[in-house]
């Protein structure tokens, strides 16, 4: 027993001992040298300074004095935070951004900043802490109102302020308690004198204050916006690796042909679309309901609109895959949509076929070198209905071949005005006026805004309620003016043969124009005015000229070479250039395709959100539209 005991005592020594010399070899940590410490504070993260700071004394009144301000900025710069609000330290400044919680009470969670207020604070504080005017006013007691109520409109100008959120306080303006007092307070022991330059300082300090905030607000919301970005790609990635894994398992055919629908329920189902990896564990639990669903899907898959929806299927792989090979790329010529392409008639044979003979893509495979024929039949049938729409009633009789009827239609002069009505929606790529090729992809000519009553056809819908349709000119019409005002232009130009002249060739001149009728503008105020003047290309000037109903006959233009620009006693005050020339190669002849072409920031924007890309490469995962005209030279406004 003595032994037992002897041994217990020897063992609650022997851990005491450890446990203190534990202990102590963490109190060296302290003894390093103040640069090492820095050097480890640059690599923490701003709330990780913040809680370090508030482990020991020792931290507190090292991280807590002036001299580490460097520490805490590093940090914050490093996380890419804005500077503290003006006034703030940087340690307070972390406590707010960082740190979820009420600032009053330091328990409930607030998770959005009041920067104005320079606070978090929860709705129970908000109603102690957060004050009005009004509310000021009656509390106050009778033989001290007049002399607060005066001074209280001074006051509020010299503390932030917000706009009332709720019934009460709505039409007056909020404030914290706590500044309220201090400001007057401090006012009401100060001379006149005092109080003046008092009042000069806070209004310079308020000015830096609301700048500063909204700064802040820009970097939360630009925040919010990186965040949403993260959160769309990963809940995309998601889908994609859900899709993969049914696809191994035999589902492919069910994810390709189910409708709109019920694609959309499918995304509903329980764990498809959370912004969360998918991982083996995951899988196993959501595996046994999406399984479920397109074994429903697949029930259906032999009824007639799902067979002939499979054979559209096919018919949109095959086009896209003639049209996105190499050997197109990038566009030179118009080529058809899904609509004109099942118009072919041996593809529409081919979806007329029986079920049990169509052999998907084998089916299409066989026909691929009939593929250029087709398009060339089709491309110069469009051509004629493009003449047609000249209203030139000779051209089409005395234009025989191919090329004649493209280089009759290259005339600068040779163009013509949408009357559909819905230019308007589709923005400035696709004006009023349109020249050749930019006539061919005209958006007017190859869709519908307004799907037909009763229409359900997966491969021509679009996602905007529109539909895809055969090439059509119907809202095209050859314009008189135009050629009137492109002669008239040709001649100011001094070609000798207008005749022979082509849109391309009248680009590459890249001549600045500018109308004498309506420019120079005068500016400014007597004693100090200047002349503002326009110039702009070609294309942009017989807009002007048809918009503004100017007599081409009579007009006058200036005229400046590119060299030349800009004129003499002149500088560019702005230009204006939308280059929106760029589609999906990924959403291609698809209902999802958006509608018009992308600008190159938002062609890639586009491409990383919804495909996943992050490094996009030209005539791989977007391509340039067919026609789209030059944006040289570039509307630009000149000032003297």
């Amino acid at each position: 027993m003595a032994g037992n005991r002897l041994k217990r005592r020897n063992s609650s020594q022997n851990l005491t001992g450890m446990k203190r010399r534990r202990k102590g070899r963490l109190a060296e940590l302290m003894e390093f040298p103040l640069d090492v410490w820095f050097e480890v504070f640059n690599w923490l993260k701003p709330l990780d300074l913040l809680h370090l700071a508030r482990t020991t004394k020792t931290f507190r009144s090292l991280l807590m004095s002036r001299s580490s301000s460097s520490a805490w900025k590093a940090t914050r710069e490093g996380a890419n935070v804005p500077a503290p609000l003006p006034g703030m330290s940087e340690p307070a400044w972390t406590a707010l951004v960082f740190e979820s919680i009420c600032h009053c009470c330091m328990k409930a969670a607030v998770h959005k900043i009041d920067f104005v207020l320079g606070i978090r604070i929860c709705p129970a504080c908000a109603a102690d802490q957060i004050t009005t005017d009004h509310m000021v006013l009656e509390e106050t007691p009778v033989e001290e109102y007049s002399v607060v109520a005066s001074i209280a409109q001074i006051i509020v100008t010299c503390i932030p302020t917000s706009e009332g959120r709720n019934k009460s306080c709505r039409r007056h303006l909020t404030f914290l308690r706590r500044d309220f007092d201090q400001s007057l307070a401090l006012y009401q022991s100060l001379d006149e004198a005092g109080r003046g330059l008092y009042f000069m300082e806070r209004q310079t300090f308020m000015r830096s204050w609301m700048q500063h905030v909204e700064l802040c607000k820009q970097w939360v919301q630009d925040k919010a916006r990186k965040r949403a970005l993260e959160l769309d790609i990963t809940r995309n990635d998601r889908i994609a690796s859900i899709q993969r894994k049914a696809v191994e398992l035999g589902y492919e055919d069910e994810l390709l042909y189910m409708s709109p629908m019920q694609r959309a329920k499918f995304l509903r189902l329980a764990g498809v679309k959370r912004a969360q990896p998918l991982t083996d564990q995951v899988w196993q639990k959501i595996k046994g309901d999406i399984l479920r669903y397109l074994d429903n899907v697949r029930v259906n898959i032999t009824s007639s609109p799902i067979a002939t929806a499979r054979k559209q299927h096919y018919a949109v792989k095959a086009l896209r895959s003639y049209k996105n090979s190499p050997d197109l790329l990038p566009p030179t010529q118009i080529l058809p949509s899904i609509v004109d392409f099942c118009e072919f008639g041996v593809i529409k044979g081919l979806l007329n076929l029986s079920p049990l003979l169509f052999t998907g893509d084998q089916s299409f495979t066989a026909i691929n070198h009939l593929l250029p024929g087709l398009c060339d039949t089709w491309r110069e049938a469009l051509l004629d209905k493009v003449i047609v729409a000249t209203d030139d009633i000779g051209a089409l009789s005395t234009l025989t071949t191919y090329d004649e009827k493209e280089r009759f239609l290259r005339h600068p002069a040779v163009g013509f005005v949408c009357e559909s009505g819905y230019c308007d929606a589709y923005g400035s790529r696709a004006g009023t006026l349109l020249f050749y090729p930019e006539v061919l992809s005209h958006p007017c000519c190859t869709t519908m805004r307004k799907r037909p009553k009763g229409m359900r056809d997966p491969a021509v819908e679009l996602s905007d309620g529109g539909c895809r349709r055969a090439w059509s000119a119907e809202s095209l019409r050859g314009s008189a003016i135009i050629r009137v005002i492109v002669m008239k232009m040709l001649a100011d130009f001094g070609v000798a043969d207008g005749g022979s002249m082509t849109n391309e060739e009248l680009d590459a001149q890249e001549l600045y124009l500018s109308c004498q009728t309506c420019y120079p503008v005068t500016l400014g105020l007597e004693g100090n005015e200047a002349e503002e003047r326009l110039f702009c290309g070609w294309r942009s000037m017989v807009h002007h000229i048809y918009d503004k109903g100017h007599d081409p006959f009579t007009i006058s233009l200036d005229i400046v070479k590119p060299e030349d620009f800009p004129p003499a006693g002149y500088r560019v005050l702005r230009t204006t250039a939308v280059d929106a020339r760029f589609r999906c190669m990924h959403c291609r002849d698809y209902p999802y395709e958006p509608e018009l072409p992308m600008t190159l920031p938002s062609i890639w924007e586009h491409v990383l959100v919804c495909h996943g890309t992050s490094d996009p490469s030209l005539n791989v995962d977007y391509y340039e539209e067919f026609g789209v005209p030059p944006v040289h030279p570039k509307s630009t406004w000149v000032v003297a």
